[in-house]
């Protein structure tokens, strides 16, 4: 493997775990930030795979799919399948997306013909495989606004009672420290 390729995969996983000499595990967060850095607040970037299914093998080209990943964000890393031409269904592309931007479906590409000159239109489509959630009010990835305890508290409270029953009193001091 390239440095390249490690630094891929190493940020491309949403945890690792490393191991002290005293067998004590502890959580390793990768993420990617940029001058814009805050501390309270999780970056909004992050590496999904983007498909386009049905794409012609003949564009199955490094500069054709980063040409075409770009409309969705920074396009990193091609799936070995791609490079190899083993799955001519579709092609995969890394991409670092922005979580709150909108992020098409479909991608136009015009595609000329060099003998005559006429060119004519294609749609391709995209597909987004295990795209995390980000929430704008936390400002954190992992769930969007309808799954948020500050929005919803009442999600906070009904997590907390299924580890262990609370108290009518304690259910009001958790929702008011929220």
């Amino acid at each position: 493997m390239t440095l390249w390729q490690d630094f891929i995969s190493f940020t491309s996983k949403n945890a690792h775990y490393i191991k002290d000499k005293d067998g004590h595990e502890y959580q390793l967060r990768p993420f990617i930030y940029d001058s814009k850095f805050k501390v309270g607040e999780e970056t909004p970037k992050a590496m999904a795979w983007i498909l386009f299914p049905g794409l012609l093998p003949t564009f199955f080209v490094k500069e054709c799919l980063f040409s075409l990943a770009s409309a969705v964000g920074k396009p990193l890393h091609l799936d070995m399948a791609t490079i190899n031409k083993t799955r001519p269904s579709c092609a995969r592309v890394k991409v670092l997306v922005d979580l709150l931007a909108e992020l098409p479906k479909n991608i136009r590409m015009d595609i000329e013909n060099e003998a005559t000159g006429e060119t004519r239109i294609e749609w391709v489509k995209i597909q987004y495989d295990m795209l995390p959630k980000y929430c704008k009010t936390c400002k954190l990835q992992g769930h969007d606004e309808f799954k948020c305890w500050r929005l919803h508290p009442e999600l906070y409270v009904e997590k907390y009672n299924a580890k262990q029953p609370v108290k009518e009193a304690d259910q009001t001091m958790l929702i008011n420290n929220l």
